[in-house]
């Protein structure tokens, strides 16, 4: 057929949004949108005529009154009742373990632009964040991989200055998306005293493998945790949630802007 850019499908939006408090703010990471807000109700829609579908639609609503216990029941169109409770429980906090944290990051060519920023950025105040009773490395991969060192070094001024140097020289310039690889590499490798491994892997995912490199993570659960950030609009979120779920960890995406 006739290849055209102008096809005339795309996506229409009206939610209605109701919250148990004012609606401090309301916005869209992914979609230009308008809204209408009145106390705890709001109206979104897309502030264009319709969008293409090429991302998925992610909308944040902030309440007034965050981190309350609270309970709203509602009926459907069917006249079923539905419940949503929200839970925050006070617990005790021990005293963190001293860890070890990997930064496995993607450096591929799909990463090229503004994800590669993103990420850099990302890695930056992660590093500067570190405790002196932590040791980390930082391992870039591609087609390839390369470390910042053989193994995970006592976070000091003089590895803190060399992790910040070593950021700064990170790009997308590395091939191919291959973690499993790198996720073997760090996670084979026993830790240095006995410490709680932390692994960061920032990706957008875009791997041939996500069923041998999910089943390596799971092999690993218990010894280490995988806290995985999706970088992009079109990151695989199946695979960066997955390869955190497996291993008792959590996930989290970075959208453009």
């Amino acid at each position: 057929p006739k290849y055209s850019d102008d096809v005339r499908y795309g996506l229409e939006l009206r939610a209605s949004v109701e919250l148990h408090s004012r609606i401090r703010s309301i916005e869209s990471p992914s979609h230009p949108i308008r809204c209408e807000v009145d106390g705890e109700r709001a109206t979104v829609t897309f502030s264009q005529t319709d969008s293409a579908l090429d991302r998925d639609f992610v909308l944040l609503v902030e309440p007034s009154e965050a981190h309350q216990p609270f309970a709203m029941v509602s009926r459907d169109e069917e006249g079923d009742l539905h419940a949503m409770v929200t839970f925050f429980p006070e617990l005790e906090q021990d005293e963190l373990p001293n860890c070890e944290i990997d930064f496995v990051i993607d450096c591929s060519g799909s990463m090229q632009g503004d994800s590669i920023r993103e990420v850099k950025n990302a890695l930056e105040v992660c590093v500067r964040s570190l405790s002196e009773q932590d040791s980390f490395n930082i391992i870039r991969f591609g087609s390839h991989v390369d470390a910042l060192y053989r193994h995970a070094e006592q976070v000091n001024e003089s590895t803190l200055k060399e992790g910040l140097e070593f950021v700064n020289e990170i790009d997308a310039n590395l091939g191919g998306t291959e973690v499993l690889p790198a996720l073997r590499r760090v996670l084979s490798r026993p830790t240095s005293d006995g410490r709680t491994r932390q692994i960061l892997i920032m990706t957008d995912g875009q791997v041939s493998n996500e069923k041998e490199v999910i089943a390596l993570c799971r092999r690993y659960r218990g010894d280490s945790r995988i806290f995985s950030f999706g970088i992009g609009s079109c990151v695989s979120e199946y695979f960066v949630r997955e390869v955190a779920r497996v291993t008792g960890g959590q996930s989290e995406f970075f959208y453009p802007g």
